[in-house]
């Protein structure tokens, strides 16, 4: 996420818009969040989230392939902020990777309140 002032931008890949509405249309989802509100979600996304493309490869850094793409999207974003609750890639990438910070939601919570 960029800082401009006081406002955040979302900062998103078409990969994880992709890997979002594949996730959506698994039962569980579409069970409890139903059809209407994902697809009222994905609409906020696409007209408020800046897609950036994937301008960096990054391989075998994260716990899972999938989230090296992720990392590549904050990285291309020049982001200051990659905002997970994913644990094990807390863990083994840490809290700083090429300059984009990694925050659990809450810990970004705080940070805006500071």
């Amino acid at each position: 996420m960029g800082k401009s002032g006081d406002q955040f931008e979302l900062v998103t890949s078409e990969y994880i818009l992709s890997e979002l509405e594949h996730t959506f249309q698994k039962p569980y989802f579409q069970k409890y969040a139903g059809v209407s509100k994902i697809n009222a979600f994905m609409e906020l996304l696409h007209d408020k989230a800046f897609v950036t493309p994937i301008t960096v490869h990054i391989q075998g850094i994260a716990t899972h392939p999938e989230d090296d793409v992720i990392l590549a999207t904050a990285v291309s974003a020049k982001a200051d902020y990659l905002v997970t609750g994913d644990g094990p890639l807390l863990r083994k990438v840490g809290s700083v990777y090429k300059k984009v910070n990694l925050v659990t939601p809450n810990d970004f919570l705080k940070r805006l309140q500071q």
